[in-house]
């Protein structure tokens, strides 16, 4: 016993972190550097157990370099223990011999629980021929556990260079979720990228993901290919097969890509046909401008949805509505929309209050625009109501029925006001 304690002084003095022995020799991390050591000393594995014992500064570090890799994953778990990580600076270049298109403070996570971490004042950016992932928290993260991560105000930045680029995914916290759960968390990080691009997610798919806020700016900066089909979102820039719940955005979304397939203020593009995929509770403030498929709360949308509304400005060319841009074979049920909705296109036929266009949806019950406030007199679905009527200033549940089937669990009502989601 007296040689293992002596070992276990000797080690935790040469390399400068405690190990924890109450909680099956886990590690605390007390500074950047030793954050710095996960995966670059054999006393720091990359499937460890590490607790942050404090906030870390990283200001003396200029340029962090991200945790794992792609062929090296980070499997382990990290605990923050509500502490912060502050002034961390990440650059990767394809320049660089050590480059790897996954980019965040940790590169890849697979099968693993990342959890209570405050990002203060950071920037994490690539720049690449080719498309990288990028997100704040991870470039990419594989059957993973995410909860409670908040990115205070930040910057993540995915430039992407040449005449004919890959498009990337960039996210305020994941650049790309895979078969993994996120909750509890939030980004108000200024986002910008070319492909998929979300405030908090740049692309997910077969996810679960609740209670989740973005408040950061998001812009899909332009293809000069043409060919990048990537989506812009407050929250998320593309979600597929995926569940999303109790969740918001706020910042703007702005899609400079002409070939984007859906620009929105919670989501640009989602999809996952009937059944497959959900979102309920969720709304979205921040105004939204693209070309094509822009909406408020989605900008192409392929699933069900109940029980969400948008209230930002809505501008673009076609399949423009202030809810949904282009709705496909998918319910729609308790959703409001009354943000200022343009067509700038000469045809107008597919612009709408609450829905610009729609193909194969299902049913859309109980769902309305502000005539007032949108500027639309028509929607292909819903039922157009005036101001007064949504605020109930004005009730006449016989001829102009609203709010039908809608419940105080999940709503407030107060008169003089729109709903709001509890």
């Amino acid at each position: 016993m007296l040689v293992y304690r002596l070992n276990y002084m000797l080690i935790s003095a040469l390399l400068g972190f405690t190990l924890n022995a109450a909680a099956n020799a886990a590690i605390n991390i007390e500074n950047c550097e030793q954050l710095q050591s996960i995966g670059n000393n054999p006393a720091m594995p990359l499937d460890g157990e590490y607790y942050q014992s404090n906030d870390i500064d990283c200001a003396a570090i200029p340029n962090f370099a991200p945790i794992g890799s792609h062929a090296t994953p980070f499997t382990g778990y990290y605990n923050g223990q509500g502490n912060s990580i502050i002034n961390l600076r990440i650059h990767s270049t394809d320049l660089d011999p050590s480059y790897d298109e996954y980019v965040g403070l940790f590169r890849y996570l697979s099968y693993a629980t990342i959890e209570n971490i405050q990002f203060n004042s950071y920037t994490v950016t690539s720049t690449a021929y080719e498309g990288s992932i990028v997100g704040a928290l991870a470039g990419m993260a594989s059957h993973s556990t995410i909860h409670n991560i908040h990115g205070g105000p930040g910057i993540v930045y995915n430039e992407i260079l040449g005449t004919m680029p890959v498009p990337g995914q960039t996210g305020g916290l994941l650049g790309y979720l895979v078969l993994s759960e996120l909750k509890d968390s939030s980004s108000d990080a200024n986002v910008t990228g070319m492909g998929n691009v979300g405030g908090l997610v740049g692309n997910g798919y077969s996810v679960n993901i609740s209670n989740n806020h973005a408040s950061g700016d998001v812009t899909a900066t332009p293809d000069p290919s043409n060919s990048s089909y990537g989506s812009a979102g407050g929250l998320i820039g593309n979600l597929d097969f995926s569940s999303l719940d109790n969740s918001s955005a706020t910042g703007d979304v702005v899609s400079l890509d002409t070939r984007a397939v859906g620009a929105g203020g919670l989501i640009g593009r989602i999809d996952g046909q009937m059944g497959y995929s959900a979102v309920t509770q969720c709304y979205a403030s921040g105004n939204v401008s693209g070309t094509n498929f822009v909406g408020g709360l989605f900008g192409f949308s392929g699933v069900i949805v109940r029980d969400s509304y948008a209230t930002g400005h809505v501008s673009g060319a076609t399949k423009v509505g202030g809810l949904i841009g282009y709705a496909a074979y998918n319910s729609i049920t308790n959703t409001y929309a009354t943000g200022r909705v343009i067509g700038t296109a000469v045809d107008k036929s597919t612009v709408g209050g609450l829905i610009g266009s729609n193909d194969w949806a299902i049913a859309i019950d109980a769902s309305y625009w502000d005539m007032d406030t949108t500027g639309q007199q028509n929607s292909r679905g819903g039922e157009g109501r005036t101001t007064k009527q949504m605020q109930l200033i004005e009730y006449d549940p016989v001829n102009y029925p609203i709010y039908v089937g809608w419940t105080d669990r999940e709503w407030t009502f107060k008169q003089g006001y729109y709903p709001v989601l509890k």
